[in-house]
């Protein structure tokens, strides 16, 4: 007798959103627009103010154009037996069965006027498997999919911890920018703060 074929597991994917990511951005930029404006300004009457303009641009795009493509590209998913992520570095995937809980916190860096909003997918010993930011994924995508792969009921409120609280609470796991972001932003804008003078010093001459 002829057995009917069985469906293969039903799988979920929930995609990054331009438009959180719009919010966010416009939050993090509204303290700092008019400093922005002001510097602008008084760049453009520079008598190399063009030149120093344009190179301005060639280093900045470069950063929200990978932001863009990031967003456009990423996914996350699911079905019975793995999660998986995929985005500009590659997929990860995880087993299912090696997860063993999920958190939502809204993390604050030190000296930041800014909290970050996190999902965390943890395993044993609270090691970090999996951590999305609130920036890229919409409220209802990140509650969905807690929902749906937590093994028990998951506390989906967002309770607030500094930096320092949230590495100790999850000592493992996560990339090294996730878990030091003012270190990392510092060394990301010393060298954009050196190629612009590099810059002016080739305009200059």
């Amino acid at each position: 007798m002829i057995q009917p074929t069985r469906p293969p597991d039903e799988s979920h994917i929930i995609r990054a959103s331009l438009g959180t990511y719009a919010q966010y951005a416009r939050a993090a930029v509204l303290p700092l627009l008019w400093l922005g404006l002001y510097g602008l300004a008084r760049l453009a009457k520079n008598p190399h103010g063009p030149e120093l303009l344009a190179y301005l641009f060639v280093i900045v795009a470069p950063i929200y154009l990978g932001i863009f493509v990031h967003i456009r590209i990423s996914r996350v998913g699911w079905d019975q037996h793995q999660l998986w992520r995929r985005g500009l570095l590659g997929k990860r995937t995880i087993d299912r069965a090696n997860i063993e809980g999920i958190a939502f916190r809204s993390v604050s860096p030190a000296l930041s006027l800014q909290s970050f909003e996190k999902l965390v997918v943890y395993g044993p010993g609270k090691h970090i498997l999996m951590a999305l930011w609130g920036a890229f994924w919409s409220n209802d995508d990140l509650r969905a999919l807690a929902i749906a792969i937590c093994p028990l009921p998951p506390d989906t409120s967002s309770r607030p911890v500094s930096q320092r609280e949230f590495n100790r609470e999850f000592p493992t796991g996560g990339s090294f920018i996730a878990r030091h972001p003012n270190l990392a932003g510092i060394v990301g804008a010393l060298i954009i703060v050196a190629l612009i003078c590099l810059g002016i010093v080739a305009t200059e001459h």
